[in-house]
């Protein structure tokens, strides 16, 4: 919901605020079917859907500085396949789905 409602991680939708957010979360549920009703029903930004992807990486997969290693880490390491929705481009096909590769993440730090 706040990636849609506007965040610092992706460009803002016009006309989605926190009340239109909030009522497509609801009734989609999944990231990845809100993300195809605002990709089918709103006219977003050019590649909003990798903005998205990373806002919601980025929210979900945090870094945090440990202190008992002295090393900056992730908190939770994503499990990249079960995140196969989010490498969905609009030329890809449902039956030929890429799978994010550990170098799509790198935007995470």
């Amino acid at each position: 919901m706040a990636i849609l409602a506007g965040c610092d991680y992706a460009p803002h939708v016009r006309n989605v605020g926190i009340v239109r957010a909030h009522r497509l979360v609801r009734k989609h549920r999944k990231p990845s079917k809100v993300l195809d009703a605002v990709m089918r029903e709103y006219a977003v930004p050019e590649n909003y859907h990798i903005h998205f992807v990373q806002a919601f990486l980025t929210f979900q997969h945090q870094r945090i500085f440990n202190l008992d290693s002295n090393k900056l880490e992730m908190l939770y390491e994503p499990n990249l396949a079960d995140w196969a929705w989010m490498a969905i481009r609009p030329e890809s096909s449902a039956d030929n789905i890429p799978h994010l590769k550990k170098g799509e993440t790198d935007f995470l730090g």
